[in-house]
């Protein structure tokens, strides 16, 4: 009589256990059934293992908000994952890029004579003397990067005597993001300008 007893509490035990594991899974995918088809399945194993439909109503609550949290803590996980691999690979595209820029103009940024060379691509451009406007042009665009301490260049000449002409040429050895292009402005327009709006590109005047 004993071991019929001890047999019929494992049994309920053992019941129990795969009730909650059932309830678990059904849990993890709550949002696929109806509130009907969860009312009968919670009233299903209830009768089943014989425990209150109340007390299994709540047992229910529990292994949902369980549920939610480890699909939560998942999904936050996989966000995780995902974003480091992003991170990771923009790296390695950066470096890349960093080793491919720097294979294609490495001899010339170590040249102790760069300022020649650029003076020398501003001739070969069309443009005739002004070899110290084209390094100051250069020199100008590339001090962008040093905070604080940017070099400003003015031209000044009379109208139509081409002091411009010696920026013209030499633009293009400066990155295009560089250059911030101001035209068709006064004098006076230049003092009410945001300088952030340049952020690291130097303002291009001309008249």
């Amino acid at each position: 009589m004993v071991e019929c007893r001890l047999a019929r509490k494992r049994q309920k035990a053992g019941g129990a256990r795969d009730a909650l594991a059932l309830m678990a899974r059904a849990a993890m995918a709550a949002d696929s059934f109806t509130k009907v088809e969860i009312s009968l399945l919670i009233r299903t194993i209830a009768d089943t293992i014989g425990v209150e439909r109340r007390s299994m109503k709540e047992s229910w609550k529990v292994i949902l908000e369980e549920a939610k949290r480890r699909t939560q803590q998942a999904a936050d996980a996989a966000r995780a994952a995902a974003e480091t691999r992003e991170a990771e690979a923009a790296q390695r595209r950066k470096e890349e890029e960093r080793e491919r820029l720097w294979a294609s103009c490495g001899a010339l940024a170590e040249d102790p004579k760069l300022l020649d060379e650029v003076e020398k691509v501003a001739h070969q451009l069309g443009l005739v003397n002004e070899g110290a406007a084209a390094r100051g042009v250069y020199l100008t665009y590339v001090s962008r990067l040093l905070a604080g301490n940017a070099v400003r260049m003015l031209r000044l000449g009379a109208s139509a005597s081409g002091k411009n002409i010696p920026v013209e040429i030499t633009l293009p050895l400066i990155p295009e993001h560089a250059v911030a292009q101001v035209s068709g402005a006064s004098p006076r327009a230049l003092a009410h300008l945001d300088r952030s709006c340049f952020g690291n590109r130097r303002p291009l005047v001309t008249r």
